[in-house]
C-alpha cells in the first residue's frame, strides 16, 4: 500500500528532514519548497505565512518528534511523562483522516494531509526508525536505520559511542586487566599432553 498526503506519495526522507528541521523560517521555507506544508498554511495568494505559522509548525514538529519516540517506548524522556514516572509502552497504531483509493498501482492510501501522511509513513516503517544514542544529539536525532544494529545516526555519533563503550570497559575491567599484566598470567598446560617422567637406567 502507498502513501500519499493526497497529491504525491509521502518521501521516507521527509520523515527525517521534518523531525530535524531547525526551528528557523529558512529551514521551514526550505522544507515547505521541497515536500510541501505539513498542514495548509499558505496566504490566499499562495504565499508562505510564516508568521503566523511559526508556532503551528512547532507544535506539530514536537508532537511529531514525541509520536516518534513513543512508537520506539521512548516516551518516558519528555514531559509530562518524565515528571510523573510514566512508563509508556511503544506506540503501535495511528489516527489520521483520509480516504482509500484503488488505482493502477494498487491500494493508495491518500491523506488529507501531509502530517497524516507522514504518521502513516513512520508507523510503516517503525522498524527502521531510530532515535540516536548520544544524548543532545544534533546531527539527526531523528533517522532511519540502514541496517538492524544502528544506533546511531552518524559516524561522528558512532565514535562517541565506541569511545563511551571503551571507558565504560576501562572502569569496570581496567583494574582486573592492569592486574594481570603485573602479576603475568601462568601458563595452561597443553590440552593432550601429559607430563612424562623417564627413570634414569
Amino acid at each position: 500500500m502507498r502513501v500519499t498526503d493526497g497529491h504525491r506519495a509521502a518521501d521516507p526522507n521527509c520523515l527525517m528532514e521534518f523531525a530535524n528541521c531547525l526551528p528557523a523560517p529558512a529551514a521551514i521555507e526550505r522544507f515547505i519548497r521541497r515536500y510541501g506544508p505539513p498542514t495548509f498554511i499558505q496566504g490566499a495568494d499562495g504565499g508562505l505565512k510564516f508568521a503566523e505559522s511559526f508556532y503551528s509548525w512547532g507544535t506539530m514538529q514536537e508532537c511529531f518528534r514525541l509520536s516518534w519516540d513513543m512508537m520506539l517506548g521512548l516516551a518516558g524522556h519528555h514531559e509530562p511523562y518524565r515528571s510523573l514516572g510514566v512508563a509508556v509502552p511503544p506506540w503501535n497504531r495511528v489516527e489520521a483522516n483520509g480516504a482509500f483509493e484503488l488505482g493502477r498501482d494498487g491500494l493508495v492510501y491518500a491523506a488529507k494531509n501531509l502530517y497524516g501522511a507522514m504518521l502513516l509513513m513512520l508507523l510503516s516503517l517503525r522498524e527502521n526508525a531510530r532515535h540516536c544514542k548520544k544524548p543532545g544529539c544534533d546531527v539527526t536525532p531523528y533517522f532511519l536505520a540502514d541496517h538492524k544494529r544502528q544506533e546511531y545516526c552518524s559516524e561522528s555519533c558512532a565514535a562517541w559511542g565506541q569511545k563511551q563503550a571503551k571507558l565504560k570497559w576501562w572502569a569496570e575491567s581496567g583494574p582486573d586487566w592492569q592486574r594481570t599484566k603485573r602479576t603475568g598470567t601462568a601458563e595452561k598446560p597443553t590440552k593432550g599432553k601429559k607430563n612424562v617422567t623417564h627413570k634414569a637406567r
